[in-house]
């Protein structure tokens, strides 16, 4: 969790004390055959270490609609989530969204991130006023791809240049058949936007924290990531 004592002057103050956690709604994407639910699991686990240092969440979807999960097909993961329905029935909509009533802002692995929120004005606003008030973020995976929004003008450019981050690196993404119809090569999108990217060997645990951005290279690395952004949230 690391030293208390470490200057955490570039945090901006805060009083809430609940997480914003942004879930996609689209079910499939042209060409992929494969899920674009953020994992029931991951969410449970995210519940429990969140919970444990009195940190509360709310859920935001791009239009209020229920939000596209999966279950991987096991039975623990449908009852933990009829147990915890009333958490995913009525999202909040995302032009209804402001950032003062959150500390964070998690973003999960979903391969429908880019296409769902990179290019809507309800988030790309919501981003601004997040990295404003350097207020923590967490992705995850091809979340990550979520922050690969327009730049904001000539005088402004894209919000994370200078910054390091991972996600799906493109080894990871390579060797899925779905490869060729990714809306983008993340890896590719944030050096090409003046981002500093890196990875470990596929499938390993990392997770790179700048300032107050944190990135989790894929699934594996989420929970670490999000002991990173409880540890951020506690120390404001």
């Amino acid at each position: 969790w690391g030293d208390t004592s470490f200057d955490m002057s570039f945090l901006s103050p805060t009083s809430s004390n609940v997480v914003l956690v942004l879930l996609p709604t689209f079910t499939s994407l042209p060409s992929v055959d494969a899920s674009t639910g953020v994992l029931v699991r991951s969410l449970a686990k995210m519940k429990s270490v969140l919970h444990a240092v009195n940190l509360q969440w709310a859920i935001a979807t791009v239009d209020g609609l229920r939000p596209c999960l999966d279950q991987e097909n096991q039975e623990n993961n449908a009852t933990w989530l009829r147990q915890n329905q009333d958490l995913f029935s009525l999202p909040q909509a995302l032009s209804e969204v402001h950032e003062r009533e959150y500390c964070a802002l998690v973003i999960p692995h979903s391969l429908a991130a880019a296409s769902e929120f990179a290019h809507n004005a309800a988030f790309s606003q919501l981003l601004q006023d997040f990295v404003a008030h350097r207020k923590p973020i967490l992705t995850a995976g091809y979340g990550a791809s979520a922050l690969c929004g327009p730049a904001l003008g000539q005088d402004r450019p894209w919000l994370f240049v200078g910054f390091n981050l991972t996600g799906t690196p493109i080894v990871e993404e390579a060797r899925e058949s779905y490869f060729g119809s990714l809306p983008l090569i993340l890896e590719e999108e944030i050096l090409n936007r003046g981002g500093n990217f890196s990875c470990s060997e596929p499938d390993s645990v990392h997770v790179v924290i700048d300032r107050f951005l944190i990135t989790a290279q894929n699934e594996n690395s989420f929970l670490l990531g999000v002991k990173n952004l409880c540890w951020l949230c506690t120390q404001r």
